[in-house]
């Protein structure tokens, strides 16, 4: 019986203690999360009164409709690879897996960029799209700092990650404040101000993380592209399809009145 107590007494230290451990490791990625988010709130909070009373509402209308296009056409079009790199990070435990997981997760991604920019260019000659380089450096900008800013949090890279997002409210307000009180420049100003809070933060994690020295071409696997693909495929379509119920009436009525 005393031999019984004391494995019991063991076993139940050992897991208060992996417990605690646990709980101590998520409580501190938390904090750093939030004081990251809140940081990068406060700065776009502080800004927001400015930049709407300098622009004329027809502008910032257009770059609200351009935001939107731009995040659930990337969604659909890199059918958010991001999401199954973060994914197979935290299943794999291994080095070469983690590699194979980055490199096929960004061979995807290149492959969707072509597909994007070719498409993107014929629309264009259709249609003439306001401001098109613009928007177009805005969706490719996000694409990246989406596929570098979820491999950083899958290698626990978070206070990488929670800085970056501080830099680049950090950009977009000096961006929005020089271009558009200073220059009075309407709706690219904006579109300019989010591309770069999305691409310098991206630079700055790839600086550090260095996730493109972590992989090569020889790391990029079929199978591996085939289990991303599986996975994020349905995902994006369930995200485009929840963006359609709840955002579709609004930017057709906004495009119908121009």
């Amino acid at each position: 019986d005393t031999i019984l107590r004391m494995r019991k007494n063991v076993i139940f230290g050992a897991n208060w203690l992996f417990g605690a451990k646990s709980m101590g490791k998520f409580l501190k990625t938390f904090g750093i999360y939030f004081i990251g988010n809140t940081l990068s709130r406060l700065l776009s909070f502080l800004i927001m009164p400015f930049i709407t009373g300098a622009l004329p509402t027809e502008e910032y209308g257009y770059f609200g409709t351009v935001n939107t296009m731009v995040n659930i056409i990337t969604m659909m079009v890199f059918v958010m690879a991001w999401s199954g790199i973060l994914r197979y990070l935290f299943e794999y435990e291994s080095r070469k897996m983690k590699r194979k997981v980055i490199a096929s997760g960004y061979a995807i991604e290149a492959i969707s960029l072509v597909v994007f920019t070719i498409g993107y260019i014929i629309v264009c000659l259709i249609t003439p799209i306001k401001e098109a380089g613009y928007i177009y450096f805005f969706a490719v900008s996000y694409m990246l700092h989406q596929s570098v800013a979820f491999t950083v949090r899958g290698l626990g890279y978070n206070k990488l990650y929670v800085i970056s997002g501080v830099l680049g409210s950090i950009v977009s307000l000096v961006v929005n404040l020089v271009l558009v009180l200073q220059f009075h420049w309407g709706a690219s100003a904006l579109i300019l101000a989010m591309a770069l809070s999305y691409f310098v933060p991206a630079m700055f994690m790839e600086l550090f993380a260095g996730t493109l020295r972590r992989t090569g071409f020889k790391d990029v696997d079929r199978h591996m592209m085939g289990t991303l693909l599986r996975y994020c495929v349905p995902y994006s379509i369930n995200q485009g399809a929840y963006w359609i119920n709840n955002q579709a009436n609004v930017q057709i009525i906004t495009l119908m009145m121009g």
